[in-house]
């Protein structure tokens, strides 16, 4: 009966990545832009205009992001909120990507459903990735959505505004329900 339920979930799972990397696909086949669809925006998902100016993301700002990815998931569904959150010109990928909604299946371990960046991973696990000091900072991502639902962690990782240098970087986790969760960070965040 577990082992069913497992199955089920890793199915469901691999049908939403599924769709989420088709959608692309599908969309330009039909002739239609990513412009041409009609959805709910998320205009006020930017971040504050200190923030966007180039002057460093707060907490504050962070959360106010992930937040807003939030109410999009509940306003759109969760197929259509990782195809938004990939838009890297759409309004979850601000000032070219200094912030960005990440997002990983709680069912599996490290299986990636969103990162803008690095579209080729995925669909993939990064569950063994760690920082250069040794953290395995996607298990303790998973660790927070599923202890405390949501919660703070800084670790190291490449700013590719600064040539991939590996520096400091802050991200907030919120845990959408019991089958994924969702993130956002940035380098040099203040409190």
């Amino acid at each position: 009966m577990n082992r069913l339920r497992v199955t089920k979930r890793l199915l469901a799972t691999l049908a939403v990545l599924l769709l989420v990397l088709s959608l692309p696909l599908l969309v330009g086949a039909c002739g239609a832009s990513a412009d041409d669809q009609t959805t709910t925006t998320a205009a006020s998902a930017q971040p504050s205009t200190t923030a966007a100016a180039g002057m460093g993301l707060t907490k504050a700002d962070i959360t106010a992001f992930v937040n807003k990815a939030k109410a999009y998931v509940d306003a759109n569904g969760k197929v259509a909120a990782l195809k938004e959150f990939m838009n890297t010109s759409g309004d979850f990928y601000p000032n070219g990507g200094e912030l960005y909604i990440f997002a990983y299946d709680l069912g599996t371990q490290g299986i990636n459903l969103c990162l803008p960046p690095s579209p080729a991973k995925v669909g993939t696990s990064l569950w063994d990735l760690k920082d250069d000091t040794g953290n395995y900072f996607i298990r303790a991502f998973y660790d927070i959505a599923k202890t405390k639902g949501s919660g703070w962690i800084t670790y190291r990782y490449p700013n590719p505004a600064e040539n991939n240098a590996v520096q400091d970087k802050t991200s907030y986790i919120l845990k959408i329900d019991d089958t994924w969760f969702l993130g956002a960070g940035a380098y040099g965040v203040t409190s």
